[in-house]
């Protein structure tokens, strides 16, 4: 698994309309952090929403914060989540002995 799905609470538009939400990333084994947007549908009044972070890498620990941005800036960002440790993909037997003769040869 190299991704995750947030559901996300809508707050109220304020002095505009939500355009895009901004997912903050926290790798907590590389000690890294990154940014993701999330373009709302101008049509969208549910009051909640999903929200996929991709390309995380699998059997890592993340923890993850939103804020949502509309034409008139960008609102505070949510409390951070707990800790999200993404699954390890299982490997065959087959598939486990190719990548450890692949290692030992080099």
């Amino acid at each position: 698994v190299d991704f995750v799905t947030l559901k996300v609470s809508v707050p109220s538009a304020g002095g505009a309309a939500i355009k895009m939400f901004t997912v903050e990333i926290i790798d907590l084994d590389e000690n890294d952090t990154r940014i993701v947007k999330h373009s709302r549908n101008a049509s969208d009044q549910e009051r909640s929403i999903m929200i996929r972070v991709p390309n995380l890498k699998p059997g890592g620990s993340f923890i993850f914060r939103v804020r949502a941005e509309s034409e008139v800036g960008c609102g505070p960002f949510s409390e951070w989540t707990k800790e999200i440790k993404l699954n390890m993909p299982e490997l065959d037997a087959k598939s486990t002995a190719a990548a450890v003769i692949a290692r030992v040869r080099k």
